[in-house]
């Protein structure tokens, strides 16, 4: 699944009122098709599980996701390991954390960006 797959997928997730988990790890997701997906979760509030691990978001795409995460409290895991972020898709992933405080979404294993001096998750 590439990025215009992800799009159509973006426009029934926004109505979606059942599916509390999405899987689409190892894909070739970039960063127009996590857009649209973020976009869609701004309207979904029964997703709360996101696996986006291996895919090909980057700076960009992990800045916008963690901006509309910020708002949605459903959000309680994401995995966006194995992605193309750099330094800024760190920080804005950080700034997610920060701004959710205790309700913040588990990242999992997002510190193995490969800018990240930890490999421990």
């Amino acid at each position: 699944m590439g990025d215009e797959e992800a799009k159509l997928l973006a426009s029934k997730l926004a109505t979606n009122k059942t599916a509390i988990y999405v899987d689409l790890s190892h894909n070739r997701i970039g960063n127009s098709g996590i857009e649209a997906i973020a976009e869609a979760l701004k309207t979904n509030h029964t997703i709360c599980d996101l696996n986006f691990a291996h895919n090909e978001i980057s700076d960009r795409g992990i800045e916008k996701l963690s901006e509309v995460l910020a708002k949605q409290i459903n959000i309680q895991r994401v995995d966006i390991t194995g992605n193309k972020f750099g330094a800024r898709g760190l920080v804005a992933a950080s700034l997610l954390v920060l701004a959710r405080g205790p309700s913040a979404p588990k990242l999992v294993r997002w510190l193995t960006c490969p800018c990240s001096p930890f490999k421990c998750f």
